[in-house]
């Protein structure tokens, strides 16, 4: 491949990294915007004060967002006379529960679920529902049914009342940036994709790192999409899908973080990071079957996942330590990595334990994130390396093609041109030359003298060719040089020739009263017909000892 097209491509890639790296940073800030701004544009207010009546009758004034530390029904209640206004909408961010909503004592709302569903979770969801006007008592009551028995706190995310269009608006508008990022991450998994099958040289030097680097910012980028307000409202009838994505995103954001990893260290913990892959897509599938069996829920298998992750973290602890930094200097670039990977496995395990509640997901995105940036740091170092590898190599192939003399191609490049040639044929002159008393020059003034004559004969072809793409020029040999001249058969080929003896007659004479001069033969070369390259040059040299002949004879 051309150094110049891998080079274009290279280019792309670094320019795809720069975008991502300003595309975190504008997000970052449209998102610090957006949630500072949200609820002061628009007409609707945010319910924070709740009052929680537990199954028992006893009550607990919670500040929301929060949790309801019990597993039986429970009920809620707050005021909305101060924001609530004719027709106005309440909306609900549903966890794992059913819900019925009652205003003046009369149910508005109910949403259970369906006999049909696949999990006994039923997902989340969000509801949003009209609330009558001219209500009598502005207390709204929100009755829970929590659906997973096993969890002792059940979440209560925010409640929104006031306009319906400017409730999804806002929303709408604050999940912008994490959709966009999505969006992105797509955009660059894809273009990434059709640069791996354009230049795969780079891509399998890197065993594909990118690859991996571009499907976890994908996986991190949905993961972060199930999460958000306004995908659970529009998808409202997809809750069990989001519920599955939710977790299957969670669960894919360590393989390819393992596959990232496993070839910076030792070759030799190959089969070990296989094996953790392995674990991890098997704990995948064991959880996806009990929870369509209705055996057990995906919240509530969190401590199986934590110890496998554990055991994989405990390799992974093992593979760098035991893994030589000065045979694999890479080792050092995994400090960071694996500092954030410990860490978002050892605080949920713990926080889990004490407080009974995961921050799993949280600290695993982190994880995520933080491979992704030092994973495109390590990308573009590479990158780097890789260019400035390849610059050598352009030079040592140009130089391995090249005279150290005349500067001209040498019998190598000769031999690409016969090759290239033989695959892409054109039409033109293919012309042999061959210097006069060359032998002479140098058995009687040296071979200074006698290189000084090839080199004035080398720039003399050289100025001949000077801006013209289509005249090739190679020494072939001691005193033999070759040209081809890209044109059609009505060049003048003899005025050519005849040009560059008179200039190269002028050039210094180191025999007395003989200019410098060389002779030469030719052969057209007809692009389309079976001609050998080779024999159109032994037919050139024939012609050209006849030339030499004649200025034998005319000494």
């Amino acid at each position: 491949m051309n150094n110049s097209k891998i080079f274009n491509k290279l280019n792309f890639i670094l320019l795809s990294i720069l975008i991502f790296i300003i595309t975190l940073i504008t997000v970052a800030i449209l998102s610090m915007r957006t949630s500072t701004n949200a609820n002061k544009e628009h007409n609707f207010h945010s319910i924070k004060e709740v009052e929680l009546i537990l199954k028992d009758g006893k009550s607990e004034h919670l500040t929301l967002p929060d949790s309801a530390r019990t597993n039986e029904e429970f009920d809620i209640l707050f005021d909305i006379a101060d924001c609530c206004k004719s027709r106005a909408s309440l909306s609900l961010f549903v966890v794992y529960a059913d819900i019925a909503v009652y205003a003046d004592g009369q149910e508005i709302y109910r949403h259970t679920k369906s006999d049909n569903s696949i999990v006994n979770s039923g997902g989340y969801y969000v509801s949003m529902m009209d609330i009558p006007d001219n209500l009598k008592d502005s207390t709204i009551r929100v009755h829970i049914k929590p659906l997973i028995k096993s969890l002792s706190k059940n979440r209560l995310p925010e409640i929104y009342v006031g306009d319906k269009s400017d409730i999804i608006m806002s929303k709408l508008h604050g999940d912008i940036p994490t959709i966009f990022i999505f969006i992105f991450m797509l955009f660059n998994f894809i273009i990434i994709l059709i640069l791996i099958f354009t230049n795969k040289p780079f891509f399998e030097s890197q065993h594909y790192s990118i690859l991996h680097l571009a499907i976890l910012g994908v996986v991190v980028s949905m993961h972060f999409l199930t999460q958000l307000w306004s995908i659970s409202y529009f998808l409202y009838n997809m809750s069990e899908f989001m519920y599955f994505t939710e977790y299957t995103t969670l669960f894919l954001i360590f393989i390819p973080s393992l596959i990232y990893i496993k070839y910076k260290l030792d070759p030799k913990f190959c089969i070990l990071f296989d094996v953790m892959i392995a674990g991890l897509g098997f704990n995948i599938l064991l959880q996806y079957t009990l929870t369509i069996l209705k055996i057990l829920e995906f919240k509530e298998m969190v401590y199986y996942t934590h110890g496998i992750i554990a055991s994989s973290i405990a390799i992974i602890i093992i593979s760098v330590i035991f893994t030589d930094a000065k045979s694999h200097p890479n080792k050092k670039k995994l400090i960071m990595p694996l500092i954030s990977v410990i860490l978002g496995t050892i605080l949920p395990m713990g926080y889990y334990i004490i407080f009974n509640q995961t921050i799993l997901e949280n600290l695993s995105l982190i994880i995520g994130i933080t491979i992704i940036i030092l994973g495109f740091k390590d990308v573009f170092e590479n990158y780097l390396n890789f260019v400035e590898n390849e610059k050598k190599l352009s030079i040592y192939k140009e130089l391995s093609i090249t005279d150290s003399l005349t500067k001209l191609k040498n019998r190598a490049g000769y031999n690409k041109f016969i090759e290239d040639f033989s695959e892409h044929s054109v039409s033109g002159y293919l012309v042999s030359m061959d210097l006069n008393k060359l032998k002479y020059t140098n058995d009687t003034y040296g071979h200074l003298a006698g290189d000084k004559l090839i080199v004035n004969f080398a720039n003399t072809l050289k100025a001949s060719s000077m801006g013209r793409d289509n005249i090739k020029t190679f020494r072939i040999g001691g005193d033999e040089f070759c040209a081809f001249i890209e044109t059609s058969e009505d060049f003048d080929i003899n005025e050519w020739i005849n040009k560059i003896k008179r200039v190269f007659a002028k050039t210094e004479h180191f025999i007395k009263n003989t200019p410098p001069s060389f002779s030469a033969g030719y052969q057209f070369i007809r692009a389309g017909e079976d001609t050998n390259i080779e024999k159109a040059l032994q037919v050139a040299d024939q012609k050209m000892y006849e030339d030499k002949a004649k200025y034998k004879s005319n000494i």
